[in-house]
C-alpha cells in the first residue's frame, strides 16, 4: 500500500494540505496468507492450489494421501475433521496437522 502523485510514503490516514490541486493514487495489494501443514504418521497432503500463500477470499482444497500400510485419522489446528478431501476460504495464516495411523489386523 502507498501513496504516489502529490503525495508519497505509507502513512494512514495521510494528512493533506489542500493549497493547490492534488492528484493522488492510492495503491493497495491484497492481504496473502501462508497455508502450513503438517503431517504426522506416514503419509502426505496435496494442496489444490498448491501455493506458498494464497489471496485472502481465494479457495484450497487439501487432499490427505496415506502411505501403504496406513489410513488418514483427521485434521486437526485450524480445521477439524476427518473427511478428505477438506475445502476451504483462506482469510487467515492456516496451521493445519494431517494425522494417519498405521492399519492393524487382528488374526482369528
Amino acid at each position: 500500500m502507498g501513496w504516489s502523485g502529490s503525495a508519497s510514503g505509507a502513512a494512514n490516514p495521510l494528512p493533506v494540505t489542500m493549497d493547490t490541486t492534488k492528484n493522488i493514487t492510492g495503491t493497495f495489494a491484497i492481504n496473502t496468507y501462508p497455508v502450513t501443514v503438517t503431517v504426522v504418521g506416514s503419509g502426505t497432503v496435496n494442496k489444490n492450489p498448491d501455493q506458498a500463500t494464497y489471496d485472502h477470499g481465494s479457495s484450497l482444497q487439501l487432499i490427505a494421501v496415506p502411505a501403504v500400510g496406513w489410513h488418514f485419522v483427521g485434521w486437526s489446528g485450524d480445521t477439524s475433521g476427518s473427511t478428505s478431501p477438506i475445502s476451504m476460504i483462506i482469510t487467515a495464516a492456516k496451521n493445519i496437522t494431517a494425522t494417519f495411523a498405521i492399519n492393524t489386523y487382528t488374526w482369528a
